[in-house]
């Protein structure tokens, strides 16, 4: 485990704050960004054996069972995506697109999102 906090982050006060969680690799990374600032104050990262045991690591967690944020935001990562421009993708074919180098397990669903106009990504 590692646990970084800025002296002047105050959990108490979760509306000053956005939390963002990522889930990969065997790993959860916690970020309490202070919004006003625009600044990381509080940073932890856990070993998690997969997605599945985030509700248990977020019993009794210091940051993950507060409520209140200013806002929050989840990331999944793996290794199954794929980049398409938008007008070449139909509603309904996210897995076809994806099983041309991914085959999806019994438990794996696809699904599909739009880049924001913002991401370095978005111009492909």
């Amino acid at each position: 485990m590692l646990s970084l906090r800025d002296d002047t982050f105050d959990p108490a006060n979760a509306a000053a704050y956005q939390l963002d969680v990522l889930v990969a690799g065997g790993h959860c990374c916690l970020a309490a960004l202070d919004v006003s600032r625009q600044k990381v104050v509080a940073f932890e990262e856990y070993s998690l054996a997969s997605a599945a045991a985030l509700p248990a690591l977020a019993t009794g967690h210091d940051l993950l069972s507060r409520t209140g944020w200013a806002r929050v935001r989840l990331a999944l990562g793996g290794s199954a995506f794929t980049l398409l421009p938008a007008p070449l993708v139909r509603p309904g074919d996210e897995a076809a697109y994806l099983q041309l180098h991914h085959a999806l397990a019994p438990a794996e669903i696809a699904c599909a999102y739009a880049l924001p106009p913002s991401s370095p990504a978005h111009e492909l």
